[in-house]
């Protein structure tokens, strides 16, 4: 678990010399943090605000409050449900984003889900076995995975490809699909040209929905 904490302090960017390091198997913050933290341990709670970066290296890690700077996490189940001032950065076998980001999201997982709730300013680039995607995106959307359901809503590009895409959601800008299953729902909502490829055609997107326009 420190050879990850390292590697994922690395990903750090260098914006100061006030720190603070903490290592055990469960560790719970409860007190506001006015630096970056970096901890590696077996399952890690913070439940209390974060005034800087924080880096983590654990099982399992939850973070239920206000960090201002950069998250870089790395562990087997993350479940991110307070407010990120910057980027996140993540590889995890479960993620779940249940709260904000203001920045951008870069993320690798097993499995990632994002909810209702969830909003994220920036762009996002996920690269999962199966990615469900509830919640809004402000920016540019990239995914790849096995499985990918798009739920939310993106306001700029979506780039989705995979082995199966369930299509449910609101992209506002340019959209590319690929996959060998391609599902468009009746919710589904694309206000600008849709480019897409499938194994067996069988998609439709001029069938009286003025906001769907698709070519090959």
């Amino acid at each position: 678990m420190r050879i990850l904490l390292y590697f994922l302090i690395l990903l750090t960017p260098v914006t100061g010399y006030a720190q603070k390091t903490e290592n055990g198997n469960e560790i719970e913050i409860t007190q506001p943090v006015n630096e970056d933290l970096y901890i590696t341990g077996g399952t890690i709670t913070v439940s209390a605000p974060v005034y800087g970066d924080i880096v983590i290296g654990a099982g399992t890690i939850v973070i239920n409050d206000t960090v201002s700077g950069d998250v870089i996490v790395g562990g087997g189940k993350i479940t991110l449900n307070g407010y990120i001032g910057d980027d996140l950065r993540a590889i995890a076998g479960e993620a779940y984003l249940n709260g904000t980001v203001q920045g951008d999201v870069v993320l690798t997982a097993g499995t990632f889900t994002t909810t209702k709730k969830s909003l994220i300013y920036g762009n996002m680039l996920v690269g999962a076995g199966t990615a469900t995607i509830n919640g809004a995106i402000d920016g540019h959307l990239k995914c790849r995975g096995s499985e990918i359901k798009l739920n939310g809503e993106v306001s700029k590009d979506a780039d989705c490809r995979g082995e199966s895409l369930s299509i449910n959601g609101v992209v506002r800008g340019k959209s590319i699909l690929a996959g060998s299953q391609i599902h468009v729902g009746e919710q589904a909502e694309f206000y600008q040209d849709v480019s897409f490829w499938q194994r067996n055609p069988s998609l439709d997107f001029n069938r009286g929905n003025e906001a769907w326009r698709g070519y090959l």
